[in-house]
């Protein structure tokens, strides 16, 4: 028998679609940031013939380690880990500008920009906290502390005022894991997710998150690739991973011409089947259909640089100093 629709169905039809078109325009905003404030620059990591011989050169292993690094604060500390990918924006974009400018930067210094953009994340990040913190806030004094005094408190602020002034105040990068918490709305619409099990979508949602925190730590992906590309291409190599009797492939192209028609990102586009590619090979033990247990798979260790699965249990409790780096 037909059951006719009720005012409270009404009015949750009408919550879905707005929340729906806050989704988009959130979205609509963070592309437009990563195409004008925020667009890809140089890597810095690559010599190229217009780099003068003598000047240095950071490494690619250089940048990892201190990546590393960053998450290993951030973890101890009980930050969002978010604020990794914050800071590595911060650091890329200071030293490509610089680079561009003729300012060539050496390791030293490169490891005291780190450490003041670290700083600075940890700053940016406020009273957006949606839980309450275990341990004491990150200070300069605390960073002083585990550099073992390479970097003076006075060394540490001036280099926050020159990455403040080199980088014109803008502080809020779109990042790829910010897109894809957007993406995973849209895969949560009102159609979709009476057929998702929640089981489903918090798998995906580790996985994906999981990916693009390996991203961070690889240079041609963090620089050259903008992370709404390696937003999407986390989420694809993460629905793969998904039990096809819940995320079958009606629900999965569904979901892509969604996102397509949000963002006008062609989802078979070199750059994205790219990186998609690389981030596989990352992370060759990713599960698949048959073997869908994504936390297993991150915790197994497979090919990460650093351990950087949702859950911090194994390296909760490391407080490691950047004078070992």
């Amino acid at each position: 028998m037909h059951r006719a629709p009720k005012a409270c169905d009404f009015a949750m039809n009408d919550q879905v679609s707005h929340e729906y078109a806050l989704t988009c325009d959130q979205i609509q905003v963070m592309l437009h940031q990563e195409e004008t404030l925020y667009a890809c620059f140089s890597n810095y990591t690559r010599r190229n013939e217009n780099i003068p011989e003598n000047a240095p050169v950071i490494s690619e292993a250089w940048r990892q380690k201190i990546c590393e690094w960053a998450f290993e604060v951030v973890d101890h500390f009980d930050y969002d880990r978010d604020i990794v990918s914050q800071t590595m924006n911060y650091l890329d974009r200071y030293v490509s500008y610089s680079a561009d400018k003729g300012v060539y930067i050496s390791r030293k210094e490169f490891q005291l920009a780190a450490v003041a953009c670290l700083y600075i994340a940890t700053k940016m990040e406020g009273s957006h906290r949606s839980f309450q913190r275990q341990t004491p806030p990150l200070t300069i004094s605390t960073l002083v502390e585990l550099g073992r005094g390479i970097f003076s408190h006075k060394a540490i602020e001036l280099m926050e005022r020159r990455v403040l002034a080199v980088l014109g105040w803008r502080m809020h990068p779109p990042t790829s894991f910010r897109f894809i918490l957007h993406f995973m709305k849209l895969l949560n619409n009102s159609e979709r997710r009476k057929l998702l099990p929640k089981a489903i979508t918090d798998s995906m949602h580790d996985a994906s998150r999981y990916l693009s925190e390996l991203a961070v730590c690889v240079s041609s992906l963090s620089i050259e690739c903008k992370p709404s590309t390696i937003a999407i291409a986390s989420l694809l190599n993460a629905m793969e991973c998904a039990n096809p009797d819940y995320l079958n492939w009606e629900v999965r192209d569904s979901f892509l011409q969604e996102v397509s028609k949000v963002t006008n990102i062609c989802t078979e586009s070199d750059e994205l089947l790219s990186a998609r590619a690389a981030l596989k090979s990352m992370c060759p033990a990713m599960p698949t259909a048959e073997h869908n247990d994504v936390r297993e798979c991150m915790e197994s260790g497979s090919s990460s640089p650093v351990c950087v699965s949702g859950s911090t249990s194994t390296h909760t409790n490391r407080k490691r100093n950047f004078a070992s780096t």
